[in-house]
Parts: structure tokens; C-alpha cells; sequence
């Protein structure tokens, strides 16, 4: 899955990460597709591989996402 264009309007300096969660238990399931320790830096502006990046589902979900609606994918992004 592409994210061609995210838009980040208010840049606020904190860690973020693209997770898959299974909706029955509200938990994430295995370790971050994508992460990032430093996200939407006010200090260094923003970089090019936050706003245009590519996650793929793991094969290790096996077939817990099958149904519809099982899994989401999380953006996550915990600024202060």
C-alpha cells in the first residue's frame, strides 16, 4: 500500500508509526510496518519519507485480517 501524498498541515515534532490492529482486541499485531523517531520535526522540517512512503501487509497475518473489518491499519503519531 502507497501513501503517494500525506499532507501535513501543523508539523509537530514526535515519533509516529503505521500499524496493523486487530479490531476485536483494539491491539496491534506484530511490530510496526513503518516508524519513524523523529516525525514532523519543527526544527528540520519535515522529510520527504514522511509524506511519501510504501507499507506492505506481512505474510505472518496469516489469515487473521481474512474478514472484513478484523484489521486496520494505524497511523500513529504522538507529538508534544
Amino acid at each position: 500500500m502507497e501513501f503517494a501524498c500525506v499532507d501535513l498541515r501543523a508539523p509537530h515534532t514526535g515519533v509516529a508509526n503505521v500499524s496493523v490492529v486487530d479490531t476485536a482486541s483494539n491491539t496491534i499485531i506484530g511490530t510496526p510496518l513503518k516508524s519513524w523517531d523523529e516525525y514532523a520535526s519543527t526544527a528540520t522540517s519535515v522529510k520527504d519519507n514522511q509524506t511519501s512512503f510504501s507499507v506492505a501487509t506481512p505474510d505472518e497475518l496469516g489469515n487473521k485480517c481474512s474478514k472484513t473489518g478484523a484489521c486496520v491499519l494505524q497511523w500513529y503519531w504522538f507529538a508534544e
